[in-house]
């Protein structure tokens, strides 16, 4: 438990601070667009990473897991061959940059088209975050996270105060990150060279090849995280989406913080006993209730002051502190699976979680009027059924 503290502590307190950043340039946009511009723009970013799953986004996984078995790898190897992989979410992001224009969405297809200039890289490049976490370098993949975060928040605010074109945004998110990260990439593999070298690679590592494999997971899992946003702009409009998004957004965020327990607990994971593995989720358990209940008392001020065009959406933010309990647990007994190599019950439940996320969500907007309230109890139900089935697995 102290390796998982200690480790989390240095990951944790950046998500901290990239938090208030992202909640900082948020704030910013939210304030500069109205809320239909802001939905749309929303939506734009909520279909990105259907494209850059190409770009092989198990692998990451994969890479923590073998440095943390001390495995050689050469991370710019690495990080190329998810590149040549991605340029195939280039093609298709063109595809349906032409099925958009066809629509007459031609704000949605430029934008996809300005994306497939980015796709095969943004990901790609970030590959270096987690070689430092499988070894176990917590403190510099959290200074790299929020020096990227930062030079991000610093330019998308200083844009959108700028202009409030959607595709300069839309430009300027997606350039600032990938440029960062290359930044990053680079010095990494130069600082590291003599521990990543060609030559030197073991040759029973399976880096590419389990990565892949997590990849079909990954697609599963980035479907059922995004396609909620989808159905409500589908379904709702871009308006409904922008009071969904900010609705979770501070969830979200504290969630994505706590999973930094699971990035730590992966290289853990992988060498560990399944009962000090059952130990350490009792007390995650608790960390989790923690949070949800801080998140209680904390929401309804802010969205007062932060968002004041949005106060409506309140009683949703607030059932979403069930979320900040049940997602992260969701997340651990996942990562638990993926680090003990138990491919075939992620993809089985990844599976099922993908089934669960659409029909529920379609069920509710399709045959009831309880909007993007109803999505939030279909995302709590989906999450419940997945963790309950999790622990059975485990226990």
């Amino acid at each position: 438990m102290h390796y998982f503290l200690g480790g989390s502590a240095w990951l944790f307190g950046a998500h901290i601070l990239t938090s208030v950043l992202a909640l900082v340039v948020t704030v910013v946009v939210t304030h500069s667009l109205s809320v239909k511009s802001f939905g749309h723009y929303r939506f734009i970013l909520a279909i990105l990473p259907f494209f850059t799953l190409f770009s092989l986004p198990g692998v990451a996984q994969s890479l923590t897991r073998s440095v943390a078995r001390d495995n050689v790898v050469n991370i710019a190897s690495i990080a190329l061959s998810r590149v040549r992989f991605g340029l195939a979410g280039s093609v298709l992001a063109i595809i349906f940059a032409g099925y958009y224009w066809y629509l007459g969405n031609t704000q949605t297809a430029f934008a996809l088209i300005i994306a497939s200039l980015f796709i095969p890289f943004i990901d790609s490049f970030f590959t270096y975050s987690f070689y430092y976490k499988g070894r176990g370098q917590f403190k510099t993949s959290a200074q790299y996270d929020t020096l990227t975060r930062l030079f991000y928040a610093t330019t998308m605010a200083t844009t959108v105060l700028i202009t409030q074109n959607i595709l300069i945004l839309v430009f300027v998110y997606l350039l600032s990150q990938t440029t960062a990260r290359a930044f990053f990439l680079i010095r990494t593999h130069l600082k590291n060279e003599k521990h990543s070298a060609v030559g030197k690679m073991n040759s029973n590592d399976d880096t590419i090849e389990y990565g892949k494999k997590l990849s079909l997971v990954t697609i599963l899992n980035v479907f059922a995280n995004n396609i909620d946003k989808v159905l409500v702009w589908h379904f709702l409009g871009a308006e409904a989406l922008a009071l969904y998004v900010v609705a979770l957004l501070v969830a979200n965020e504290l969630t994505r913080g706590l999973f930094t327990f699971s990035q730590v607990a992966l290289p853990k994971l992988s060498t560990d006993s399944i009962a000090n593995t059952r130990k350490a989720l009792l007390t995650f358990t608790g960390i989790t209730l923690s949070a949800a209940v801080v998140y209680g008392l904390a929401i309804t001020p802010l969205i007062h002051i932060f968002f004041p065009k949005y106060v409506q959406i309140l009683p949703i933010a607030l059932i979403a502190s069930i979320l900040v309990f049940i997602i992260p647990l969701y997340t651990l007994l996942n990562t638990t699976f993926i680090a003990k190599k138990m491919t075939k019950k992620v993809m089985y439940i990844q599976s099922l979680d993908a089934l669960l996320s659409i029909s529920l969500i379609s069920a509710v907007l399709l045959f009831t009027s309880y909007g993007i309230l109803g999505v939030v109890m279909a995302t709590i139900v989906r999450f419940v059924i997945l963790i309950i089935l999790q622990r059975y697995i485990l226990y």
